[in-house]
């Protein structure tokens, strides 16, 4: 496990600490478990109580964990049903972009068009060139 998601677990670890117990006991404890056997012991992360939760500075994948364990374990069921299809729309539309971008038909089309020009540019058969000791050889029957 790297470096980043083991600061990473000790910052959700710290987080998990400000649920309320109902929240708390949603998440199963094999998950708290495996989260606070996977964190740095001697990274310090400490939550600003003068700001909001939003604007707390923590990392990328802290962020991920997070979503992950309220999508699964504290948002209700329409909720996550939300969530599911707002992911899925955002995949159909990565994935379409994707293949706008890299669309295979175009790039091999592309691809095929300047070999073809190239090689009319570049029709000429080839010569052969004799070297002057076989003309030499030729000219003495050796």
């Amino acid at each position: 496990m790297t470096k980043t998601y083991q600061k990473a677990f000790t910052e959700v670890y710290e987080i998990l600490n400000y649920l309320d117990d109902e929240s708390y006991n949603k998440i199963p404890k094999n998950i708290i478990k495996a989260i606070e056997e996977n964190r740095d012991m001697e990274y310090e992360y400490f939550i600003d109580e003068s700001i909001l939760f939003i604007e707390q500075e923590m990392l990328d994948e802290t962020k991920a964990i997070l979503f992950n364990l309220y999508k699964d374990y504290l948002t209700t069921i329409e909720r996550k049903k939300k969530i599911i299809e707002y992911q899925n729309e955002e995949i159909k539309i990565l994935e379409e972009e994707k293949r706008k971008k890299y669309n295979f038909t175009k790039l091999f089309n592309k691809e095929k068009k300047s070999v073809s020009r190239a090689s009319q540019e570049n029709c000429e058969l080839i010569k052969y060139k004799e070297h002057w000791y076989d003309k030499v050889k030729k000219f003495f029957h050796l």
